[in-house]
């Protein structure tokens, strides 16, 4: 197949979200089989949550049967795509690390630091709010936890995450993983096709799975 290089994809994604866990490898798939150029939008998944967390039973009160569902459902899914997944009973704020992850792609390590952040919250069950676990993520992809530190420290990166929410509000990204290419657009966690044909011909619309 030709380079489809035409149109840059863009992803709008969050470290905590699981569905972006599971689509990361097919961007990275269309990376790899066309040279796709890809964007990622950091969007702002459950801003309420504190830096120290929130059990998932507090913040799916009310809907205990539903949260049982999907986490057996999750686990299902990770296993079918051969995809390292923990259960988890705790979630985290995920800002700090969006804006570490920013951090990570002005010194061309985004994806790197996307990979091990994914890691460190679905399989690890780290607290990627923690900036010592940040630290360590910088480390463990061959950057100076050090310079990670005064980057969170010096707030230098967190107007371009204030940039990302507010596209994703401007774009009506209100469910993720998005996917947009040339003005269309599918939203979930889409087969490798779908998200192929978008890139290729423009071939997309709002579905959500």
């Amino acid at each position: 197949m030709g380079k489809t290089d035409e149109v840059i994809l863009e992803v709008f994604s969050d470290y905590a979200c699981p569905w972006c866990y599971f689509s990361a490898g097919n961007v990275e798939k269309l990376k790899a089989d066309h040279g796709t150029t890809v964007r990622w939008i950091v969007y702002p998944l459950h801003t309420e949550i504190p830096e120290e967390g929130t059990d998932l039973e507090e913040l799916f009160r009310g809907h205990e049967t539903e949260l049982a569902a999907t986490v057996e459902r999750l686990g299902k899914v990770a296993a079918e795509r051969g995809i390292p997944w923990v259960a988890r009973s705790r979630t985290y704020n995920s800002r700090r690390a969006q804006v570490l992850g920013k951090w990570a792609e002005s010194v061309n390590r985004g994806d790197e630091f996307r990979t091990a952040a994914f890691r460190a919250y679905f399989v690890d069950g780290k607290n990627i709010a923690d900036i010592s676990v940040l630290k360590e993520l910088a480390g463990a992809i061959g950057l100076d936890g050090r310079e990670a530190e005064r980057a969170l420290a010096e707030h230098a990166f967190e107007e371009a995450v204030d940039r990302d929410w507010e596209y994703c509000r401007a774009c009506g990204v209100t469910s993720i993983p998005t996917f947009m290419a040339g003005g269309k657009k599918v939203v979930g966690a889409q087969p490798y096709r779908t998200i192929e044909d978008l890139v290729k011909t423009g071939r997309g619309n709002l579905i959500t799975l």
